[in-house]
């Protein structure tokens, strides 16, 4: 992803895919940084009802969804396993009560396993989506304001776990939002725009600031 005067763009790395314009507004959109997982880009604009806004972009359409799918023909049973099945359980001999419940036990034990081995297949099964392939290939986007000031706002900078999501504001006061409960923390209020890096843990930020002197400082988030 990049900016260009003022709109944001993707194109894939790996292959020769043409350029997606993902913005198209007569606002300046900039700061992109992409979330852990990439599905939502970040970033920070312009806006005529306030000094900025931080926000979400996503794939609501992609080539992929419109192209048509191969019917998978479904297997069809077996009447002969079936017949060989019941003819075996008709040839039983009967049995005792005890011994009765304690088979029906068994049997009710290893459907469970079957069904949470069918369902452990299924999920193994199931094609991951990939998101990179889905943004180069984007055809229609959605936007979701994350951060909306009456102060300008930029910088935008998720997480690791993609629970939070770090941000400057004014001059560069570091703000923490986090994005399950819209809640949002001043971590350090400064006079100068810092240099900040989250560490692996989504728990700590490492930041570089202009205070009587550099410090270098490791918070607790």
């Amino acid at each position: 992803a990049q900016a260009a005067r003022g709109e944001l763009f993707v194109r894939s790395t790996s292959e020769d895919h043409p350029t997606v314009r993902v913005t198209d507004s007569a606002f300046r959109e900039r700061d992109i940084a992409w979330s852990p997982d990439g599905v939502r880009l970040y970033f920070a604009a312009d806006d005529e009802e306030s000094l900025g806004k931080i926000y979400a972009a996503t794939v609501s359409l992609s080539r992929e969804d419109i192209e048509p799918k191969p019917e998978v023909a479904e297997p069809e049973p077996e009447p002969e396993a079936e017949e060989a099945e019941l003819e075996a359980v008709d040839a039983e001999e009967p049995v005792e009560a005890d011994a009765a419940d304690e088979a029906d036990s068994e049997a009710a034990d290893s459907e469970a396993d079957d069904a949470d081995k069918a369902e452990e297949e299924k999920q193994e099964k199931e094609p991951k989506i990939d998101y990179a392939k889905r943004w180069s290939e984007a055809l229609r986007f959605e936007f979701e304001t994350v951060v909306e000031s009456d102060q300008m706002v930029y910088s935008p900078m998720p997480s690791p776990d993609g629970t939070k999501l770090l941000y400057l504001r004014e001059r560069g006061d570091i703000m923490l939002r986090d994005l399950e409960t819209g809640d949002d923390r001043v971590v350090m209020e400064l006079w100068s725009e810092p240099d900040v890096q989250w560490a692996s843990d989504s728990r700590h930020l490492v930041i570089a600031a202009t205070d009587l002197g550099l410090q270098l400082r490791c918070l607790d988030c």
